[in-house]
């Protein structure tokens, strides 16, 4: 179909979707190829004001991070400086059973590294502090394991908080800057991490449910979602992402088939 059949159904689904033109918005972006078949909005953009909500606007991506961190450490993997079978000890020395921890487990959820984010009370109070990547890694380093390293799968933002912390271990730099220097600038890709003292504009901040309706989304600094959850961009910066990583050459043949293809514990999922 073109684009003007595909525009058409495309409203027709929003339409039954019944979104609340006065309520938190939604953007949708739709392509073939390389060629935009369909970029809207629905809703606002802040409620409060009666913001409408457009394409463009900037939104935070969540745990789609971890899929550019992920890219980022697999670079280095590419330029030499690491191995996927690398024990995690060998950039972060007193992390707890780091040697039995690989970089590759890190990854695909296999560490058996317990999830900040489940820690009781965590995302009320705590998530809301400035912390570094040390002190993040100090709220979780001493929980028990979840099992054995490589026996299990359980998603875990605690992981991909170490993915961070090595990545800055290799680079000397935040890791949100060698992800900035190594991928997203080279490849044009809009994608950005919203440090507490950086205004980005077009930004739009998140709402949730509470008991008398759209309420703000709680408080979080952005140095605790970290490698696991920080970036923020919008719908066709996601789609620029997705042609450089899956056709534009930004891994390694061998590295892009070892990031895709799940093994082991992971398999499964």
């Amino acid at each position: 179909p073109d684009a003007a059949t595909v525009q058409r159904y495309a409203e027709q689904l929003l339409d039954a979707q019944r979104i609340d033109p006065a309520g938190p918005g939604v953007t949708v972006l739709v392509a073939r190829d390389r060629e935009l078949l369909v970029h809207t909005a629905r809703g606002l953009a802040q409620v409060e004001l009666g913001v409408a909500l457009k394409p463009e606007h900037v939104m935070r991506l969540g745990s789609i991070t971890k899929q550019f961190a992920a890219a980022t450490l697999l670079r280095l993997v590419d330029e030499g400086k690491a191995r996927l079978d690398d024990p995690l000890s060998k950039f972060l020395p007193d992390y707890p059973n780091g040697a039995a921890i690989t970089l590759a487990q890190l990854l695909d959820h296999t560490s058996g590294v317990t999830s900040y984010t489940g820690i009781p009370g965590y995302m009320v109070n705590p998530v809301r502090r400035d912390l570094s990547t040390a002190e993040l890694v100090a709220e979780f380093k001493s929980l028990p394991a979840d099992f054995a390293p490589g026996s299990r799968y359980r998603y875990s933002n605690s992981g991909y908080v170490l993915v961070g912390a090595v990545i800055e271990a290799i680079t000397g730099q935040p890791w949100h800057e060698a992800l900035q220097q190594r991928l997203l600038a080279p490849a044009g890709v809009k994608v950005m991490y919203p440090a507490p003292d950086r205004l980005i504009p077009g930004q739009v901040n998140g709402y949730t449910r509470g008991p008398h309706g759209v309420a703000p989304a709680g408080l979080v600094s952005m140095t605790q979602p970290h490698a696991a959850g920080a970036l923020v961009g919008n719908t066709e910066a996601l789609w620029r992402w997705n042609q450089a990583l899956h056709e534009g050459g930004l891994l390694q043949p061998t590295t892009y088939a070892r990031m895709t293809t799940p093994q082991g514990a992971a398999k499964a999922q």
